[in-house]
């Protein structure tokens, strides 16, 4: 109620602002993944789901739908490594410098979308490497254990998303296209499972409800 206050922008500009962030950002992402790691865009099949090449996987995402966003005074990388909570306050650190070069607001739903991110992947486990990929051939597995205290917010996450009013699809969507941004950021086996979780998810938003295990 504090923080996310509605900025006022023109409606258009800001959607044109939110195409670029999410859709022409994405595709550069993904091309510089695809370039340096050919082979893995070759998997066609990920925890027993078909799944197409992720330039047609993208051909396929409503950029319209995905761009109609809610400008708002916002952080910008808000997952729980980024958030203090001292004396029943929050402190926010490592704040994004811009949205698509917009510097006094970005979309809401980027917002939600790295809380989401970062509640379904514990980064403590990262470093620990207690995660799993495995391929053969042109198929891949991955494992994403989930701890019960993650499961239970990201239920109430997602409650209080649709108690809210937000649009948890979307939410969900860019969710899965932060994971294909970030993948050619990170150190590989890590990226591959980056890129392939995203992917997966991408590929049917139902696929969210089969990773809570």
């Amino acid at each position: 109620k504090k923080f996310w206050k509605k900025k006022k922008i023109n409606q258009l500009y800001f959607e044109n602002k939110c195409n670029q962030f999410y859709k022409i950002k994405t595709h550069k992402r993904v091309n510089i993944f695809t370039k340096q790691f050919k082979n893995e865009d070759k998997i066609n099949l990920i925890n027993g789901k078909k799944v197409f090449g992720i330039n047609k996987e993208l051909s396929r995402v409503n950029w319209k739908y995905i761009s109609k966003g809610l400008p708002v005074n916002f952080h910008g990388d808000l997952h729980f490594e980024n958030i203090l909570l001292k004396k029943r306050k929050f402190y926010f650190l490592d704040w994004r410098q811009d949205f698509s070069k917009l510097k006094n607001c970005g979309d809401l739903y980027y917002d939600l979308a790295k809380l989401m991110h970062g509640i379904i992947i514990d980064h403590n486990k990262v470093l620990k490497n207690l995660y799993v990929i495995k391929k053969n051939g042109r198929s891949i597995i991955f494992k994403l254990k989930m701890e019960k205290i993650n499961i239970q917010v990201l239920k109430y996450f997602e409650n209080w998303i649709l108690k809210n009013e937000y649009d948890l699809t979307k939410v969900r969507l860019i969710t899965a296209l932060i994971y294909l941004n970030i993948a050619p950021l990170h150190h590989k086996p890590y990226s591959f499972f980056l890129f392939h979780l995203g992917k997966y998810l991408l590929n049917d938003i139902k696929n969210f409800e089969k990773i809570k295990i």
